[in-house]
């Protein structure tokens, strides 16, 4: 920005940005969407330099940081005994994945959606949780409650596709296992 130019930047209600340059042009960007009502807290492999993600960091609450650290690895060896499951019934060696786990990128995140009152409203078109797809080969998720959807890609990837959503069901004490879009990528597209 040392060219001398000024640029003047303004909001409007929705959020959309109007730039304006001294050289009469102006620039106007979408208003940002709204973002997600939730709350998240994550944590990944415990060397990042293995797996390119950030080192771990805990707040100060007794036993926070032990208990993360033992569940994480609880559930690294439940995702390594799955990949196992899944190496069989693709008709490969049963550790065909071990060596393709050894830098992973496994995240342990904890997410709140706050309860929804009348102080705490969404905006339009805001959700708790946005469609999206699992990045890994797996996601081992264990639901607080009822809510979670899922669509399958059958539909030409129309994600405004109401019929395209299925509920998943609630079964307390139980893990969803989600086939992320590697182990798509993997097989291929036969395993999604």
């Amino acid at each position: 920005l040392s060219s001398g130019k000024r640029i003047t930047t303004q909001s409007d209600a929705d959020g959309a940005r109007t730039a304006a340059k001294d050289d009469g042009t102006t620039k106007v960007s979408a208003p940002p969407s709204a973002p997600d009502l939730k709350e998240t807290f994550s944590i990944g492999p415990l060397d990042p330099t293995l797996s390119g993600m950030p080192p771990r960091k805990f707040p100060s609450h007794d036993g926070m940081q032990t208990a993360y650290e033992s569940y994480y690895e609880e559930m690294e060896g439940l995702s390594m005994t799955l990949l196992k499951a899944f190496a069989l019934a693709l008709d490969l060696e049963e550790d065909w994945f071990t060596d393709k786990m050894d830098r992973h990128m496994s995240a342990l995140r904890t997410l709140n959606y706050p309860e929804l009152d009348a102080d705490h409203t969404p905006l339009p078109g805001q959700l708790r949780a946005g469609a999206h797809t699992d990045y890994g080969a797996l996601t081992i998720l264990k639901s607080g409650g009822p809510g979670l959807q899922v669509r399958k890609d059958d539909d030409g990837g129309d994600q405004d596709s109401s019929s395209s959503w299925v509920d998943v069901p609630f079964l307390p004490d139980a893990f969803i296992v989600n086939i992320g879009d590697l182990m798509q990528r993997w097989t291929n597209g036969e395993s999604s």
